[in-house]
């Protein structure tokens, strides 16, 4: 092979490393792990039947004025204990759970979902009285690129009443 083949072969060979290398995925994040511990205790009073009705809305407002609401995502409400909000934390920060601490299956009913309807308004009834962490996602796509991200505001239900909650621009906890 003359010195142009064996120059042609070495560039060639340069580019598949560079393409293969840039195709390299990084390791994934291990999994986080709880640090607080679930005390069945502390979620009891969550577990009650209950009369307060939380009432809301989910919004954020785009750079240009317009308002883009939640319309048909999920709106989740979970006790604000020390537990779920490092539990929060985690997912918000996009890593999965590892296998250490683990919720008992009795408490799955602590978290409650309702949805927004086309105005971005949801509704959560029948709670006991609480501290509640409410979320809910916003979001619109300019272009090929997604935009809006999730929102979440502390609530504090109380039986018989109803509250409501405004989820907004600094409500916004994680970007898209």
């Amino acid at each position: 092979m003359d010195g142009g083949g064996k120059r042609t072969q070495l560039v060639l060979a340069a580019i598949t490393v560079a393409a293969v290398a840039g195709c390299a995925m990084p390791p994934p994040r291990p999994p986080a792990e709880m640090k607080t511990k679930f005390v069945g205790a502390e979620h009891d009073a969550y577990m009650q039947p209950g009369s307060g009705t939380v009432t809301g809305q989910g919004f954020l407002r785009q750079r240009g004025g317009g308002v883009v609401t939640c319309a048909g995502s999920s709106v989740f409400m979970m006790p604000a204990t020390p537990f779920f909000r490092e539990f929060a934390s985690h997912l918000l920060s996009g890593r999965q759970l590892g296998g250490g601490e683990k919720m008992d299956p009795d408490y799955a009913s602590l978290f409650k979902e309702s949805a927004c309807d086309a105005q971005g308004n949801f509704t959560f009834t029948n709670l006991p009285s609480g501290a509640w962490a409410v979320t809910t996602e916003v979001k619109w796509m300019a272009g090929n690129t997604s935009q809006g991200g999730i929102l979440m505001k502390r609530v504090t239900s109380v039986n018989g009443k109803s509250v409501q909650v405004l989820l907004s621009d600094s409500d916004l906890v994680s970007s898209r």
